[in-house]
C-alpha cells in the first residue's frame, strides 16, 4: 500500500471509532451527563482559584503560599486514606458486590484513623522535646479522618450516573465553604483558621451525603465483627495496591509546593501557586467529562484511536490557550500578577494532551477487571524518581527557570507513567501468548 493509502486508512479507522463511539449512546452520555460532570468535579478547583485570586489581589502572595500549603497538607492526608480504593469502589458497585463496598469503606476507615494517631503522637513527641509541630496539622488530621472515608459518596454518584444529584450537592458543599472562608478572612481571621473552618464544613457535608447513601446498606454489626476480614479483603487488598502504586505520583503534586516554600520561601509560592494553577484550572473543569464512562472501562479498555484523538486535540486547545494567555498578560493591566508565572501556565496548557491520554488510559487500566495493578506501580514508581530528581536540579537554580522546572515535572510524569504501562502491557500480552501456545509449537521453539 502506498503512503497515502496508508494516511487515509489510518485517518478512516479513526474516523470509525469516532462514529462507533457516538452510535454506543457514547456522545448521547456525554451530552446528557457530561456538563454535570463537569461542573460537580471542578467546583474544588473553583473554589481553590476563587480563594487564590482574592489572597493575590487582596492580600498578599505570601498568604496564597500559606493557603496552598495548608490544602496541600490536608490533600496528602486524602492519599493516606487509601485514596485509590475510589476506583475499586466503582467496580464494586457496578458489580453490586456489597461486601467489597463495605469492606472498602472500612479500609479507608482504619488508615484514615491510624493517620491521626501517628500525627497526634508526632505532635505529643514534638511537645515533649520542645520542638513544636504546628497544632494545625492535628486538626487537619482529624477532619480528615471524617471527609475522606465518607468521600465514598462520590464513587456511589457516579455509578449509579446520578450526576445531577452529585453536581448539587457540591454546589452547595463548596458554595457554602467558600462563603465561610471568605468572610473569615474579610473580619479578620487567620488563614489558618478561615481554611480549617472551610475543612470542617466540606466534612460536615460529606458526612450528610454518605449518611443518604453509601451509609443505608452498611451493616455496622458485620463491620464491628469482622473488620480484619474486610481491611484484608481481594477488593481491599487491590485498593491498597493502587494506592501504593499512585502514592508517590499523587504526593508530587504537593511536594513541588512544598519545596518552593521551603527553598524560596511563601512569596515565591504564591506565584507559583498562581501560575500552576491557572494552568491546571481549564483541565481539571474538563477532564470530568470523562468520569461517565469509568464504568464501562470495568470490562474493556479505551481504543488507541481513541486516546490518539485525546492527545491531538487537547494538545491543540492548549497551544491556543497559550497564545491567548500571553496575549491577555501583555495587554491587560489588571493581569500584572500573573506576570513571572507565565512559563508556569504556559507548560501546564501544552500538557493538556498527555494528561488527559494519562487520565482516561491509567484510570481505565486501574478500573479493568484483566489488566495488572503491579504495572501502574512500576511505572508510576519510575516516572516519580524521574521528578524528584527534576526537583533537585530546580531548587538549585532561582527565578523563572527554576520555577519552570518545577512545573515540567507535570508532563514528564504522565508522559512516563503511560509509556512505561503501555510498554508493560504489550509484553505482559505477548508472554500470556506464548503461555497459550500448543505444547507442540513451545517444543518447536
Amino acid at each position: 500500500m502506498s503512503e497515502p493509502g496508508k494516511a487515509r486508512s489510518g485517518l478512516s479507522r479513526l474516523r470509525d471509532q469516532a462514529l462507533a463511539f457516538g452510535q454506543k449512546d457514547g456522545l448521547r452520555r456525554l451530552v446528557r451527563h457530561g456538563p454535570f460532570a463537569m461542573a460537580a468535579s471542578s467546583l474544588p478547583g473553583a473554589v481553590n482559584y476563587v480563594a487564590i485570586l482574592y489572597l493575590t489581589y487582596l492580600s498578599s502572595a505570601a498568604e496564597t503560599g500559606r493557603y496552598r500549603l495548608l490544602f496541600s497538607w490536608f490533600a496528602l492526608y486524602g492519599l493516606a486514606s487509601v485514596f485509590e480504593s475510589n476506583k475499586v469502589f466503582i467496580r464494586s458497585i457496578a458489580e453490586n458486590d456489597k461486601s467489597s463496598t463495605v469492606g472498602l469503606f472500612v479500609t479507608r476507615l482504619i488508615f484514615s484513623g491510624a493517620a491521626f494517631v501517628v500525627t497526634l503522637g508526632v505532635w505529643a513527641v514534638g511537645l515533649a522535646i520542645h520542638r513544636p509541630v504546628p497544632g494545625e496539622l492535628v486538626w487537619i488530621a482529624l477532619i480528615a479522618l471524617f471527609f475522606y472515608p465518607a468521600n465514598a459518596y462520590q464513587s456511589y454518584y457516579q455509578v449509579k450516573s446520578w450526576f445531577m444529584l452529585f453536581f448539587a450537592s457540591e454546589l452547595v458543599k463548596y458554595g457554602v465553604a467558600l462563603v465561610v472562608l471568605l468572610a473569615m478572612l474579610h473580619f479578620g481571621f487567620s488563614i489558618v483558621q478561615a481554611v480549617l473552618a472551610q475543612f470542617v464544613v466540606m466534612a460536615a457535608f460529606h458526612l450528610i451525603f454518605f449518611g443518604f447513601s453509601v451509609a443505608t446498606f452498611i451493616d455496622w454489626q458485620t463491620i464491628a465483627g469482622g473488620w480484619r476480614q474486610m481491611l484484608f479483603s481481594p477488593a481491599s487488598r487491590e485498593a491498597q495496591s493502587l494506592s501504593l502504586a499512585n502514592f508517590l505520583p499523587s504526593t508530587l503534586e504537593h511536594v513541588d509546593k512544598m519545596v518552593v516554600g521551603a527553598v524560596f520561601g511563601l512569596q515565591t509560592l504564591g506565584l507559583y501557586t498562581l501560575g500552576f494553577s491557572t494552568g491546571r484550572f481549564i483541565y481539571n473543569a474538563l477532564k470530568p467529562a470523562l468520569y461517565i464512562y469509568y464504568k464501562r472501562f470495568v470490562s474493556r479498555l479505551p481504543t488507541q484511536g481513541l486516546l490518539w484523538m485525546l492527545g491531538i486535540g487537547f494538545s491543540a486547545f492548549g497551544a491556543l490557550l497559550s497564545i491567548a494567555f500571553l496575549m491577555a498578560v501583555a495587554s491587560i493591566p489588571a493581569l500584572a500578577p500573573f506576570r513571572g508565572t507565565q512559563m508556569v501556565t504556559i507548560i501546564l496548557f501544552l500538557s493538556y494532551g498527555i494528561g488527559m491520554v494519562d487520565a482516561v488510559y491509567l484510570q481505565a487500566y486501574s478500573i479493568n477487571k484483566d489488566t495488572e495493578s503491579n504495572h501502574i506501580l512500576i511505572a508510576n514508581t519510575l516516572a516519580s524518581v524521574a521528578c524528584l530528581g527534576l526537583f533537585g536540579v530546580a531548587a538549585l537554580l532561582t527565578g523563572p527557570v527554576a520555577l519552570a522546572l518545577f512545573a515540567l515535572h507535570y508532563p514528564l510524569r504522565h508522559g512516563l507513567s503511560v509509556s512505561i504501562v503501555s510498554l508493560l502491557s504489550r509484553r505482559s500480552v505477548a508472554m500470556k501468548a506464548l503461555d497459550d501456545r500448543p505444547p507442540q509449537a513451545k517444543v518447536r521453539t
